[in-house]
């Protein structure tokens, strides 16, 4: 009885070893190597990754902050526009013949961004402007980005070769009285350069009369060209001048732009009592009449949707505010125009009255309640272009 005992356990014994040997899976492949010489280059805003691929390995996982972003042949790879002036962790990862992929190689890499906004002067010096709202304004840029060495005043002169990858948005406020409907002190030449300046991808934040270049550069159609049009020396008043970034606030179908980028950071409330919420921009003084804007119902849209559907379906746009007690369809007074297939730049078009920056209030020297908005709105539009 034992005898078969001792047999049946050395059965089994070897069956086990038998079976332990089969399961066990041998990987004759290499081990998978690293990339190695593994380094970057920043030129302008390019950001080019360069490494050695070890043999065996045909490919190279790019991961940027642990998300693969692409699988290259070859030793480099190069991301366009890398400067965001963030720090991001990229990393490379060689891709065998027989799919096994390495472990990373990672770098830490911030590309600071050289671009730098335009305002557009048509004198030479800022201080010979001949309104004080575009003084104002220009001093207001120069503070803020010219004396930060993160913009530059623009000339006639520079329009001929300036780049997109240089000067990425240009500010043009032209608001003065007297200046007729049609009328801007800029050179044909200018538009054109401009024209080519947006095509090639350069950005625009038109305000006042100067929206009146969208249609000039033929970004829209003549026909679409603003035409709600004010140039007076307008009048004192004590209500306040807001504008309405809910279009149809009081209509079946509202377009809320509360949440876009222009609005972020402005006082919003009801000073007039219109029963819906406003973005306040001048308060009760002297105000000039300087609107050029969209009557929307002025260009053969009707029908369904509505007004507002129809004209951004045909200019490819949105419009993101109108006069601060419009409720429904009617006007547009800042309206974004997104790239197209001939203008790879997209442009900020603010006509609105409201928007004045240096308002005459009721005592000499007293300040626009309201100026923290109209200063913040465009600083939003300024980066946000940019």
């Amino acid at each position: 009885m034992k005898k078969i005992s001792f047999i049946f356990t050395m059965m089994l014994s070897l069956v086990a070893v038998l079976t332990s040997c089969e399961d066990v899976k041998y990987d004759n492949t290499p081990y998978s190597i690293p990339v190695s010489n593994y380094n970057y280059a920043i030129e302008g805003r390019a950001l080019t990754l360069t490494w050695t691929l070890p043999d065996g390995a045909t490919q190279a996982a790019v991961l940027k902050d642990g998300v693969q972003i692409v699988a290259v042949e070859g030793n480099t790879y190069t991301i366009a526009n890398a400067d965001d002036n963030q720090e991001h962790l990229y990393t490379v990862k060689a891709i065998y013949d027989n799919g096994r992929v390495s472990e990373g190689v990672t770098i830490a890499i911030t590309v600071e961004s050289k671009l730098k906004v335009g305002y557009y002067l048509t004198v030479q010096n800022y201080t010979d402007l001949p309104d004080d709202d575009e003084v104002a304004a220009a001093e207001w840029f120069k503070a803020q980005y010219v004396d930060a060495e993160t913009g530059v005043f623009v000339h006639s002169s520079d329009l001929s070769s300036l780049s997109p990858d240089e000067v990425s948005m240009i500010w043009i406020q032209i608001d003065r009285i007297g200046l007729g409907h049609g009328n801007l002190p800029l050179s044909s030449s200018d538009v054109a350069a401009l024209k080519a300046y947006v095509q090639d991808g350069g950005k625009l934040f038109l305000t006042k009369q100067a929206t009146q270049l969208v249609s000039f550069i033929g970004r829209i159609d003549a026909q679409y060209a603003p035409g709600i049009y004010g140039d007076g020396e307008g009048g004192t008043g004590t209500d306040v001048w807001c504008m309405n970034s809910v279009i149809g606030c009081k209509m079946d179908a509202a377009y809320d732009h509360r949440d876009h980028a222009a609005f972020v950071g402005l006082e919003a409330g009801d000073p007039n009592g219109y029963g819906f919420e406003t973005y306040p921009m001048e308060g009760p003084g002297l105000r000039e009449d300087h609107n050029c804007m969209w009557d929307l119902n002025a260009y053969g849209f009707s029908g369904q949707p509505n007004v507002v559907a129809n004209w951004q379906d045909a200019t490819n746009s949105t419009v993101l505010t109108t006069w601060g007690h419009v409720a429904d369809y009617c006007c547009a007074g800042v309206i974004e125009f997104h790239p197209t297939t001939d203008f790879a730049g997209s442009i900020i078009a603010c006509g609105l009255s409201t928007y004045e920056f240096r308002q005459n209030a009721p005592q000499e020297g007293t300040q626009n309640a309201y100026q923290g908005n109209i200063e913040r709105f465009t600083k939003n539009c300024i980066d946000y272009l940019k």
